[in-house]
């Protein structure tokens, strides 16, 4: 296993209506149109990026993205939930956005086109819940890590 993330960007894109994403360029809004496979849990990968769930809405979570070379170890901190899936990238770069597409941050380049790993890891979500409805554009409150990685057939076709 790597030992550190070859990147490692910060955001806090905008959330709204429970959710924000993180998109392919060439599919932006792709992974709402999974949104009805994201009644529970943290995430859903998609076609098109990453559809996050979150606890509150009209708010900005901190949210480290972290890209690694393979599968990195289980992040240490102390984490309330965490999950995995995986999901595709046309264009090998990503954005966060909220779902109407408010973007936060810098394009994030991947090392190209394919299927990657996410593992996601949250807390905060019952500080946030508690603020739903009661407050407006806060920001942290929810923080997140997103640690992403090409998956081992994607590791395989690089390395031909």
């Amino acid at each position: 296993m790597p030992a550190e993330p070859t990147r490692r960007y910060k955001v806090s894109p905008y959330v709204e209506f429970g959710t924000f994403q993180l998109s392919d360029s060439v599919n932006v809004g792709t992974p709402l149109q999974e949104a009805d496979r994201l009644t529970s849990g943290l995430f859903v990968g998609t076609a098109g990026g990453i559809l996050f769930r979150s606890a509150g809405t009209d708010f900005y979570p901190t949210v480290v993205l972290e890209l690694w070379p393979s599968e990195p170890p289980p992040d240490s901190g102390s984490w309330e939930e965490a999950e995995e899936s995986d999901f595709d990238s046309q264009d090998g770069s990503l954005q966060f956005m909220s779902v109407m597409a408010v973007f936060a941050g810098e394009q994030i380049p991947l090392p190209g086109p394919g299927t990657y790993q996410a593992r996601v890891y949250r807390r905060g979500r019952d500080r946030a819940a508690a603020l739903h409805g009661k407050a407006l554009n806060y920001r942290g409150v929810e923080e997140w890590l997103v640690q992403i990685w090409p998956t081992p057939a994607q590791d395989a076709g690089q390395a031909s």
